[in-house]
């Protein structure tokens, strides 16, 4: 009988460990996920067209930024 206690103890445990890594990876996916930002891109206003572009240029025919 003592026996039988001790093993359904291990089994339990077993158990709860098991969840709790489960939830500990969910909850690691999650933040990494929530803390993925954009990269921040650098803008300046077109002068020619008063639009707002990437530094790099525009794609615009017309632009005199167009890159």
């Amino acid at each position: 009988m003592l026996m039988k206690i001790g093993v359904l103890l291990v089994i339990l445990w077993a158990v709860w460990t098991g969840f709790r890594l489960l939830e500990r990876r969910a909850k690691s996916g999650a933040v990494k996920k929530a803390s993925k930002q954009p990269d921040a891109v650098d803008m300046t206003e077109c002068h020619q067209c008063g639009a707002w572009v990437a530094k790099t240029g525009c794609n615009r025919t017309s632009c005199p930024l167009r890159s």
